[in-house]
């Protein structure tokens, strides 16, 4: 589950310092399901790789829904729920290829510019509730403002 998200927040280090703690932390990204896409002394492009909820429950549900209507109709017939069945299958099968197949991508931007005393932080993209609070942590005061992986 991601969100849209646009955040912007003071840092005390410069630009590339700040692009830097965070390409550092790569590996504390990584975990909570994001790659570094590239950087620049300005910017990140963070990005993660997921399976559309749609990909897998629209075939899902027509497998349901194909199986249970010729089972629990007391007016069908053994050849209905042969046919209801097969269908079943097909769904089911499609569903498992679909979610393995069909995968988007979200991608959240941190985007960093001078200003007087250290940088001004733009985070902007898809993300996922790990990804929120560590992007809202970054410009809580006791961070001191600055990028870091939480614990």
């Amino acid at each position: 589950m991601s969100d849209p998200i646009s955040h912007e927040f003071r840092a005390t280090s410069p630009p590339d310092g700040v692009i830097r703690d965070l390409v550092l932390q790569a590996d504390e990204f990584n975990a909570i399901g994001y790659r570094i896409e590239g950087h620049t002394p300005q910017t990140v492009v963070m990005s993660r790789r997921i399976t559309p909820t749609a990909a897998w429950a629209v075939p899902l549900a027509i497998a349901a829904l194909a199986f249970c209507i010729p089972v629990f109709s007391p007016s069908a017939t053994t050849q209905q729920a042969a046919t209801g069945g097969s269908i079943a299958l097909f769904a089911l099968i499609a569903a498992f290829v679909l979610s393995l197949l069909v995968k988007t991508t979200e991608r959240v931007t941190f985007s960093a510019s001078a200003e007087a005393g250290g940088s001004r932080v733009l985070v902007s993209g898809s993300v996922t509730p790990e990804m929120r609070d560590y992007v809202l942590a970054c410009g809580a005061p006791q961070t001191g403002n600055r990028p870091h992986a939480q614990a």
